[in-house]
């Protein structure tokens, strides 16, 4: 759900409104949010999963996902000159 929100401000309202002042309601920031929601989200779907002694063939795909997830994250952030403090 976090997700799709990140994703209707990026592409909805962020058009219609221009670009913003604020760091938080960049393009570049939305999409690294993106990102991090669908792999916060991904890594439920692996718990879950562990918990419920799913294959080692499905938790491998779900980890790599939710690691590919939070790499896109990290590139973006990079990209957006985005620094932790």
């Amino acid at each position: 759900a976090a997700a799709g929100a990140f994703t209707y401000v990026r592409d909805v309202c962020t058009v219609k409104f221009g670009r913003s002042p604020q760091m938080d309601m960049q393009m570049d920031v939305l999409s690294t949010m993106i990102s991090i929601m669908l792999g916060q989200a991904q890594e439920c779907f692996l718990r879950k999963a562990l918990l419920g002694n799913m294959s080692p063939a499905i938790l491998s795909k779900l980890a790599s996902s939710a690691s590919d997830f939070f790499t896109e994250a990290v590139i973006q952030s990079a990209a957006s000159g985005c620094k932790g403090e």
